[in-house]
Protein backbone atom coordinates (compact mmCIF):
# COMPACT_ATOMS: atom_id res chain seq x y z
CA UNK A 1 0.00 0.00 0.00
CA UNK A 2 0.93 3.42 -1.28
CA UNK A 3 2.58 5.44 2.35
CA UNK A 4 3.87 2.17 4.04
CA UNK A 5 3.56 4.76 7.16
CA UNK A 6 -0.05 5.09 7.27
CA UNK A 7 -1.32 2.51 10.12
CA UNK A 8 -4.77 4.12 11.43
CA UNK A 9 -7.46 5.30 9.06
CA UNK A 10 -10.71 6.44 9.28
CA UNK A 11 -14.00 5.28 7.61
CA UNK A 12 -16.82 8.18 7.92
CA UNK A 13 -19.77 6.24 7.11
CA UNK A 14 -20.46 2.98 6.79
CA UNK A 15 -22.91 1.94 4.00
CA UNK A 16 -21.93 -0.16 1.21
CA UNK A 17 -19.23 2.31 0.05
CA UNK A 18 -17.15 3.19 3.68
CA UNK A 19 -17.55 -1.26 4.91
CA UNK A 20 -16.17 -2.12 1.84
CA UNK A 21 -13.14 0.28 2.45
CA UNK A 22 -12.98 -0.89 6.21
CA UNK A 23 -12.59 -4.16 5.31
CA UNK A 24 -10.15 -3.21 2.30
CA UNK A 25 -7.95 -1.50 5.44
CA UNK A 26 -8.03 -4.11 7.71
CA UNK A 27 -7.32 -6.84 5.14
CA UNK A 28 -4.31 -4.50 4.52
CA UNK A 29 -3.36 -4.34 8.30
CA UNK A 30 -4.72 -1.05 9.30
CA UNK A 31 -6.48 -0.10 12.30
CA UNK A 32 -9.88 1.53 11.41
CA UNK A 33 -11.79 3.58 13.56
CA UNK A 34 -15.35 3.58 11.78
CA UNK A 35 -18.13 6.61 12.49
CA UNK A 36 -21.74 6.61 11.27
CA UNK A 37 -24.63 7.98 13.54
CA UNK A 38 -26.99 5.73 11.55
CA UNK A 39 -29.30 3.27 13.60
CA UNK A 40 -27.85 -0.19 12.98
CA UNK A 41 -24.77 1.05 11.38
CA UNK A 42 -22.23 -1.10 13.46
CA UNK A 43 -24.22 -4.01 13.11
CA UNK A 44 -24.33 -3.69 9.04
CA UNK A 45 -20.75 -2.87 9.23
CA UNK A 46 -19.15 -6.08 11.38
CA UNK A 47 -21.54 -8.41 8.93
CA UNK A 48 -20.37 -6.88 6.01
CA UNK A 49 -16.88 -6.95 6.88
CA UNK A 50 -17.35 -10.82 7.80
CA UNK A 51 -19.20 -11.93 4.56
CA UNK A 52 -16.26 -9.65 2.52
CA UNK A 53 -13.44 -11.41 4.35
CA UNK A 54 -13.74 -14.68 2.74
CA UNK A 55 -13.42 -12.94 -0.64
CA UNK A 56 -10.49 -10.96 0.24
CA UNK A 57 -8.44 -13.60 1.62
CA UNK A 58 -8.52 -15.61 -1.84
CA UNK A 59 -6.52 -12.39 -3.06
CA UNK A 60 -4.01 -12.87 -0.66
CA UNK A 61 -3.52 -14.62 2.45
CA UNK A 62 -5.45 -13.19 5.72
CA UNK A 63 -6.18 -14.72 8.83
CA UNK A 64 -9.23 -16.71 8.98
CA UNK A 65 -11.35 -13.94 10.55
CA UNK A 66 -11.29 -10.48 10.31
CA UNK A 67 -8.73 -8.56 12.87
CA UNK A 68 -11.49 -7.46 14.95
CA UNK A 69 -9.57 -5.99 17.44
CA UNK A 70 -8.06 -3.23 14.27
CA UNK A 71 -11.82 -1.88 14.21
CA UNK A 72 -13.29 0.58 16.66
CA UNK A 73 -16.76 1.84 16.07
CA UNK A 74 -18.05 5.55 16.77
CA UNK A 75 -21.74 6.99 16.49
CA UNK A 76 -20.75 10.35 17.66
CA UNK A 77 -19.95 13.36 15.40
CA UNK A 78 -16.76 14.95 17.45
CA UNK A 79 -14.48 13.40 15.75
CA UNK A 80 -13.21 10.56 18.48
CA UNK A 81 -10.88 8.50 16.21
CA UNK A 82 -8.29 11.72 16.21
CA UNK A 83 -5.98 11.73 19.00
CA UNK A 84 -4.76 14.95 20.26
CA UNK A 85 -1.18 15.20 18.69
CA UNK A 86 -3.26 13.91 14.88
CA UNK A 87 -5.73 17.07 14.85
CA UNK A 88 -3.71 18.69 11.97
CA UNK A 89 -5.66 20.54 9.58
CA UNK A 90 -5.48 18.33 5.82
CA UNK A 91 -6.62 21.36 4.07
CA UNK A 92 -5.01 25.06 4.83
CA UNK A 93 -7.89 27.43 5.64
CA UNK A 94 -8.66 29.53 3.05
CA UNK A 95 -8.51 32.86 5.27
CA UNK A 96 -4.47 32.23 6.27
Amino acid sequence: MAGESIRRVAAIGTGTIGASWTAVFLARGLTVSASDPAPGAETFLREFVAAAWPSLARLSPLPAEPPWAALSFHTSRKRPWLAPSSSKKAVPNARS
